[in-house]
């Protein structure tokens, strides 16, 4: 997980956290790595929206599946860019899209109930 820390330090949730501080911080966040394959689901519609990602390697498509089957490709992310943080911030009650692998990715998660929320 160290080799990521310079990539974790350009992204805007961690800004300003020195490098040496993040191995403190990340486990409070419940943070797990995760590596995945291409097409491998990340977070499927319908589960809760408590996870939060950020792309560590490779690529990750937010893609919206209707009734009919039909896939919408509605975001990519690359490293170091976030994924998921709208619904695991505000706490929706299930994912309304999927998260998947664009090619062989890896990825943090972060549960996002473990997050400061501003009152």
């Amino acid at each position: 997980m160290r080799e990521f820390y310079p990539l974790l330090a350009q992204c805007p949730l961690f800004q300003g956290i020195p490098q040496g501080e993040l191995e403190q911080v990340l486990p409070h966040l419940g943070a797990r790595t995760l590596r995945a394959s291409r097409h491998q689901h990340l977070l499927a519609a319908g589960e809760p929206a408590r996870w939060m990602g950020i792309v560590l390697s490779g690529s990750v498509r937010i893609v919206h599946e209707d009734y009919c089957g039909n896939r919408n490709i509605l975001a990519s992310a690359a490293p170091p860019q976030l994924f998921g943080e709208a619904f695991a911030w505000v706490a929706f009650p299930a994912l309304p899209v999927s998260v998947e692998a664009a090619q062989d990715s890896t990825v943090l998660l972060l549960d996002g109930q473990r997050l400061p929320h501003p009152d």
